[in-house]
């Protein structure tokens, strides 16, 4: 973190604090370290992303630890965190999803979620004060990523929301899937112009390339055969937004320093 000064303070309260933060710290951590190239590793990232977000959440609303001059507890920061690691850990479902060879339909909910999440926590970069706390260089840097997850699980879920429609032989309702697919490839393209990133900008390369290819091939078999016509009722949301459940109970702390097995409960798709 970007500290501009210590803070030092004679009080068991910044004390707790700390430790809160740092058992989120260790966490994060862990869960980034994973290779998430097999079902444990997966699971394994979901459960530590998911440890991660609860004592960052208990510290912004328990304790309020923002009354401490320290940039770490600051309000706007701890919910950007939050956001960002429950996000991690759909991501992680995800994956599991498309292992498990879930339907079209669950993986489309589940990217579209993490398609709205990635766009509030862009929209919570724009309206808080985090650039006068973080450097500038990381402060954009979490504003192009915010953009370019947004993009990238949108475009996903137009893509399944159009394999959808293809089961359900919805052919006009197919092309106006993919041609959101599209939009969101072409903001993707832009976005990738500034990044210097490798991995990211492979990952823009590749997924570009898949709808690209997808949407080709379909408008032209359109064209010259079908002429399928794009309806009108079809929109970038195309099932209501649900929102993640709080994952850990206030017994969190406890429960582990006893070494217990914790059981995380995670919202169903309906």
């Amino acid at each position: 973190m970007d500290m501009p000064h210590a803070a030092t303070y004679d009080d068991i309260g910044f004390e707790l604090a700390c430790v809160m933060y740092n058992i989120g710290a260790v966490h994060a951590a862990i869960a980034v370290n994973e290779m998430r190239d097999s079902e444990d590793s997966i699971k394994n990232a979901f459960m530590h992303f998911q440890y991660a977000a609860w004592p960052l959440q208990h510290l912004r609303d328990k304790l309020n630890a923002s009354k401490y001059a320290s940039v770490d507890f600051d309000k706007d920061l701890l919910t950007f965190y939050v956001n960002v690691l429950l996000g991690q850990a759909q991501e992680c479902l995800v994956e599991k999803s498309l292992i498990d060879h879930r339907s079209n339909l669950v993986v489309a909910k589940l990217t579209v979620h993490l398609r709205d999440l990635y766009q509030e926590c862009l929209r919570h970069l724009d309206n808080s004060s985090l650039s006068d706390i973080v450097s500038s260089h990381r402060y954009k840097q979490w504003l192009r990523t915010c953009a370019i997850k947004s993009e990238m699980y949108g475009a996903i879920a137009m893509i399944y929301m159009g394999l959808q429609a293809d089961e359900n032989k919805k052919m006009g309702e197919r092309l106006g899937y993919y041609s959101l697919a599209g939009d969101h490839q072409s903001n993707l393209w832009k976005l990738n112009e500034k990044e210097d990133r490798e991995t990211m900008k492979a990952a823009i390369d590749f997924l570009c390339d898949v709808v690209m290819t997808k949407y080709a091939v379909f408008c032209t078999i359109n064209h010259f055969f079908v002429f399928f016509v794009f309806p009108s009722y079809i929109t970038d949301c195309p099932m209501p937004r649900r929102k993640m459940s709080s994952f850990i109970t206030s017994e969190f702390l406890v429960l582990m320093s006893l070494g217990y097995q914790l059981r995380i409960v995670t919202h169903r798709i309906k």
